[in-house]
């Protein structure tokens, strides 16, 4: 039975507690049986890295396997050494019920799995809170730049008026559900695993009802259409996230509603572009504008201002426009307006212009190539 603990969690002899747990949740999250249903390879790899981390993760048996290495194994599965007795011995694979009696924090593998897997605690009989709505929204970029409210229509969930959210006809009696006998959770096999979950006839609470709520069939919540003014702040981008709060679906028993949660895509604007916080401007000039330098009007997304061109100016030259980019939405320091200038050629030229080009030429004699390639 020859086994390197460490590598099968990946992790060098001298991790500590926490890189070794760290390896340990990575690995269980991919490798769990209810990740990969029927994948025996999978189920295979958990055991092995439960059993790795069983070790490891216990001061005691991660010595005893550091002095003995792979003889840790053979002894103890050929029983030379009672004394230090089986590894396992003693590790319960009861995720519900803690992860061993010999481990120091017996709650500490139920906890872990109840944080990995997003389980929930037995018996919630209190108020359950309602979920979160997600709604993908669409604006200018304009409005991306200045902010803007809009409203939006919605259909979410409130509690049902019948019953309160409580999901039980009024009036009918309430007892102990007799599926998992009021712990609201119950338990399912998977090989030498058993894996703690909510109860799906009382929903994790504990109670059963004699009689569902008729209007909303014992969900607690009904349909509700609602129309809600949502501030987008300024500098979002694609990908934002906005959160409103209490306004997503209602709760059950009482319990708060859930969130409202935007995630913002930004049109794109047929003239500006935008890089991070800076957005990016291309503006044609005349080429008398490129040699004498001009003063002209630019736009930019807050209204238009002035700006210098300097004589003998080049095609591939850059100006900053400071602070005229966009706001930054953690509060930083805002994005510049970067302009490109492109020399634009009239589309057609007279001949008696021509010869002012040519005698153009001779008086200032220029030759941008020279030098720049060897021909041989």
């Amino acid at each position: 039975m020859k086994k390197d603990l460490y590598k099968i969690l990946g992790v060098p002899k001298t991790a500590d507690e926490a890189e070794i747990k760290k390896a340990y949740r990575k690995l269980a999250r991919k490798h769990h049986p209810d990740v990969n249903p029927g994948d025996k390879s999978s189920e295979d790899r958990f055991k092995e890295i439960s059993e790795a981390y069983a070790v490891l993760s216990d001061k005691q048996r991660r010595a005893q396997y550091d002095e003995m290495g792979e003889n840790y194994f053979r002894q103890t599965n050929t029983g030379n050494n009672s004394a230090r007795g089986n590894p396992f011995e003693g590790i319960d694979f009861d995720f519900m019920g803690g992860f061993g009696r010999k481990q120091q924090d017996p709650g500490s593998f139920r906890d872990f799995f109840r944080d990995i897997f997003g389980q929930r605690e037995a018996a919630q009989q209190g108020p359950d809170p309602g979920q979160d709505v997600h709604y993908n929204l669409e604006i200018d970029f304009l409005d991306a730049y200045r902010g803007v409210t809009t409203e939006l229509q919605l259909q979410t969930g409130m509690p049902c008026p019948k019953c309160g959210g409580s999901g039980d006809e009024p009036g009918s009696r309430r007892t102990t559900c007799p599926a998992c006998n009021g712990s609201g959770q119950i338990l399912t096999a998977n090989g030498p695993f058993r894996m703690s979950q909510p109860c799906p006839k009382c929903g994790g609470t504990g109670i059963a009802s004699t009689t569902k709520c008729a209007q909303c069939r014992g969900i607690g919540t009904v349909p509700s259409n609602q129309s809600i003014k949502v501030k987008i702040p300024v500098g979002v981008e694609t990908g934002s996230k906005v959160r409103v709060a209490g306004k997503g679906s209602g709760g059950r028993r009482g319990g708060p509603p859930g969130d409202l949660i935007i995630t913002v895509k930004v049109t794109e604007h047929h003239y500006f572009k935008r890089s991070g916080k800076n957005i990016l401007l291309e503006i044609p000039i005349s080429i008398s504008e490129a040699l004498l330098g001009a003063r002209i009007q630019i736009p930019t997304p807050g209204g238009s201002v002035k700006m210098t061109i300097p004589p003998a100016c080049n095609v591939d030259q850059v100006f900053r426009l400071a602070g005229k980019g966009f706001q930054d939405i953690r509060g930083g320091k805002p994005g510049d307006l970067m302009i490109k200038v492109r020399i634009v050629t009239p589309p057609q030229v007279r001949e008696s212009a021509k010869d002012l080009i040519r005698e153009f030429d001779r008086m200032n004699p220029y030759h941008p190539r020279k030098g720049m390639f060897d021909l041989g």
